[in-house]
């Protein structure tokens, strides 16, 4: 805390000296007003009647300068303006304070103060409990509308039905709309007591804060202000006015009036100081903005209305010495009472000037206290508008991260759904492949069935062929040796030739015709072979060959036995017909028979050949039948592949989309969390000011308590001022009996006295200008405050050592003898200097 430096305080009203205005006038009518202050409510708020008084009939006089009406009529929540031509003292009301001068009512005003503070302290009590309850309830309801979106979250993340979705939708909604609802209600509520609240007084630019008066004042000079301090003395007591230091018999209700007054101020709420960042390095000056006063009136008022009569005390005093003087000057051998009565002047001056002191001091104290509770109000002013700026700003990131939340959450029900779509199709799909991979393995079985069987059939086709070349073979020489055996034997073998001609015939027949299949088989091989897309159709037909080829192989096989008996035979006949000419017909007819039935042994290979080509047939219409069926599968294969394709694309999309939708989710997730981490943050901070509140209450009574033991410590010392008072009477009296040897030192006295009202004119023209300078400076910024009241100290202590300086020239003055009396010439240039005190 930075040492303040006292100050002199006096309200400015420039009036006209006694040596320049003889005019009369008439005393006005004087209007007693009640003032009265009180803290709105939210049901009602009542209006204090303004109170009159009747006015008092007042003697006009010639001294008696016209009468000065009060500061204005005020009413319940005005701010109090007290303004001179060349300053302006503002004090902005919060507390209930009723100032009344009016005896006749004034226990029934007393006995009423203290109910109606009473009551401002209890309405602002419970509209701060009232507050306190509704932000508790409020942040409760904000944690349990979080947790439920969450649980709400999480149903919408494990159940996926769009039934279950709309409800949870609809939850969410009437969640939200809640929570608008309360926010709403919680900003109107804030609104109303923000217009509660009183408004600070902000100062004018063309006026300087209240302080600059205090400069302008303290060398205002006494003569301007005699007449309206002696009409206030002479007339009734001021409304503010508590104590009067020529008036001792007021003592008694003095002290009941600030015994009301303190319990009063016991029981009205006082200024708290909050937790700010820069309270350890708060100052008592306020950093910015205009000068803010803590609105207790009454105090300063009857602090300003002491001095003020302190001043008038000492002004009277002054005068009544120079009637005494006067009459000093006129008669030329001076009375005792007379010069009892300058004795009594002298010591009562020196009382009121010590009176002044100590008045001057306690409004020092009182408005250097004043001044640093309404620099901590500003404070506490700007920190509550800028906790209320946070708290929209708050609010309004709430409602856009309550939006997102919607949003994000209409996205993953959508993906949701998707999802489950996408899980239903790919479960058919996984269906549809098992049953293609069952017909797949069916259709290899098969095809390797049919491929075993085409082997087979190739395999009889070459026996055949072998076989049929073979028997070709046979039957060439066969022919050649039976034409020759014909040429040689026609006679006898002629039946038998053309029997066997007719079977050759048949049997070449036959084999051409099966030389004709094997050909066209080839063909189909070729043609199948050439077509890559029927390698399986090759493959079976290849297979049937093979088997056509071991039939026909099989079948050349018997032929070549056939024709190698033939040959046998043959040979064994030319043989015995080279060696045995002479066997007989019987036993030609006998080999004839064996070859007959040889022959019709191989009369079924035809019939053979007929069932193999019926069968090959049917295995062509089987293969056509195959490869429609594979081209029928393999488009639907293709067109499934293709739709699995793009259902693999679209899974990938949704996979990327959901991924998104994770990081999105996840930001929120910060961004809740961070915002929960400022709701705590902020009640820890409502939880630490709520303590320094707490704090600030129990420093503020005990300096109640403090102020208290003060107030009794005064009424003390007024009381061993009274037996001070009595003493010095006493003493006066004793001093009378020695001022006749005194009154010799007189005339030496006051030629010191003329040089010193010489050197105090001097110095009063001085002051004059100093006052003016001080004008000027006033009127610049307010951070030229600190070097005027050090200027104003300065007086202040040069005023104090001539105070002194008086208080030791007088008891020297009056302890010496005195020698010789006062000429007339002397006197007279004492009585007409004016009396000024800076």
């Amino acid at each position: 805390m930075q040492a303040v430096l006292p100050v002199h305080v006096h309200v400015e009203n420039e009036w006209q000296d006694e040596g320049k205005s003889d005019r009369r006038h008439t005393p006005r009518t004087r209007m007693r007003t009640c003032v009265t202050n009180k803290t709105k409510t939210k049901s009602s708020v009542t209006i204090v009647p303004k109170q009159t008084q009747k006015t008092r009939s007042r003697s006009p006089s010639p001294s008696r300068e016209p009468w000065i009406p009060p500061p204005g009529r005020t009413t319940k929540g005005q701010r109090f303006a007290w303004q001179s031509p060349k300053s302006r003292l503002e004090i902005n009301p919060v507390t209930e304070i009723t100032i009344n001068d009016d005896t006749d009512n004034e226990d029934y005003q007393e006995s009423e103060r203290p109910q109606r503070t009473i009551s401002a302290s209890r309405v602002s009590a419970e509209q701060q409990e009232q507050l306190a309850t509704e932000i508790k309830t409020y942040e409760k309801r904000i944690q349990t509308l979080i947790e439920n979106i969450g649980m709400l979250k999480e149903k919408a993340q494990l159940k996926g039905n769009q039934s279950q979705a709309d409800n949870l939708r609809s939850e969410i909604g009437s969640s939200l709309v809640e929570l608008e609802q309360l926010q709403k209600q919680y900003a109107q509520r804030v609104a109303s007591m923000q217009s509660q609240t009183t408004t600070v007084p902000s100062y004018s630019s063309n006026s300087v804060a209240p302080f600059d008066n205090v400069n302008q004042e303290t060398t205002e000079p006494f003569s301007n202000r005699t007449n309206r301090v002696t009409r206030s003395r002479s007339s009734s007591q001021s409304p503010i006015r508590t104590k009067s230091p020529l008036n001792t018999n007021n003592n008694n209700t003095q002290q009941s009036r600030s015994w009301s007054a303190d319990q009063k101020r016991r029981l009205t709420p006082k200024v708290s100081f909050e937790d700010t960042e820069n309270f350890s390095r708060k100052s008592t000056t306020p950093t910015r903005g205009p000068l803010r006063l803590n609105p207790e009136r009454e105090r300063l008022l009857v602090a300003l209305s002491a001095s003020e009569t302190d001043i008038a005390a000492i002004i009277a005093q002054l005068s009544s010495l120079k009637d005494i003087l006067t009459k000093l000057k006129v008669d030329d051998q001076p009375v005792s009472y007379e010069i009892d009565q300058l004795y009594k002047q002298r010591n009562q001056l020196l009382n009121f000037i010590e009176q002044f002191e100590k008045s001057n001091s306690s409004l020092k104290d009182f408005l250097q206290h004043q001044y640093h509770l309404e620099a901590e109000h500003g404070h506490l002013h700007e920190e509550k508008e800028s906790l209320l700026t946070r708290l929209h700003y708050v609010e309004n990131e709430n409602r856009q991260i309550r939006r997102l939340l919607l949003d994000r959450e209409n996205d993953n029900i959508s993906l949701n759904q998707d999802l489950d779509k996408l899980h239903s199709h790919t479960i058919g799909f996984d269906t549809i492949k098992t049953s293609l991979e069952t017909n797949r393995a069916h259709l290899q079985r098969e095809l390797h069935a049919k491929e075993g069987d085409i082997n087979r059939l190739q395999c009889q086709l070459r026996m055949l062929e072998r076989d049929l070349h073979k028997n070709r073979s046979q039957c060439e020489n066969l022919q050649r040796s039976i034409e020759k055996k014909n040429d040689l034997r026609k006679p006898m073998f002629s039946g038998v030739n053309r029997r066997r001609v007719i079977n050759t015939e048949k049997l070449q027949t036959q084999l051409n015709e099966k030389d004709e299949y094997i050909e066209k088989l080839e063909k189909q091989l070729i043609d199948l072979k050439s077509g890559g897309k029927v390698h399986e159709k090759l493959i079976n037909a290849e297979t049937e060959i093979t088997r056509l080829q071991t039939k026909l192989e099989h079948s050349e096989r018997l032929m070549k036995d056939y024709k190698e008996q033939l040959n046998t035979s043959t040979s064994k006949i030319e043989r015995n017909n080279l060696t045995k000419n002479h066997l007989s017909e019987m036993e030609l007819e006998k080999r004839r028979v064996i070859l007959q039935k040889r022959i019709e042994e191989l009369e079924p290979l035809p019939e053979l050949l007929r069932q193999a080509e019926f069968k090959n047939q049917e295995l062509q219409t089987k293969l056509i039948e195959c490869e429609k069926r594979i081209n029928e599968q393999t488009s639907y294969i293709n067109e499934l592949t293709s739709k699995h394709s793009v259902q693999y694309r679209l899974l990938d999309r949704m996979k990327e989309k959901t991924y998104s939708s994770d990081d999105d989710n996840r930001t929120l997730q910060q961004k809740i969390d961070l915002l929960e981490r400022q709701l705590c943050a902020s009640e820890e901070e409502n939880t630490n000011i709520h303590r320094n509140l707490n704090i600030k209450d129990e420093t503020v009574r005990d300096l109640q308590a403090r102020l208290n033991s003060k107030t009794f410590e005064l009424s003390s010392i007024t009381k061993q001022f009274d037996n001070t008072q009595n003493d010095i009477k006493a003493k006066e009296v004793e001093i009378r009996d020695t001022f006749g040897s005194k009154e010799r030192m007189l005339q030496q006295r006051v030629h010191d006295l003329d040089n010193q009202l010489s050197k105090l004119r001097l110095e009063f023209g001085q002051l004059k200008r100093e006052k003016e300078e001080l004008e000027r400076r006033n009127t610049l910024q307010l951070s030229d405050l600190r070097d005027k009241l050090e200027q104003s100290h300065n007086t202040n202590r040069s005023m104090q050592n001539y105070v002194n300086f008086l208080k030791t020239t007088y008891s020297s003055v009056f302890n010496d003898s005195l020698n010789t009396f006062p000429s007339t010439v002397r006197l007279n240039t004492i009585l007409d200097t004016p009396i000024t005190f800076p």
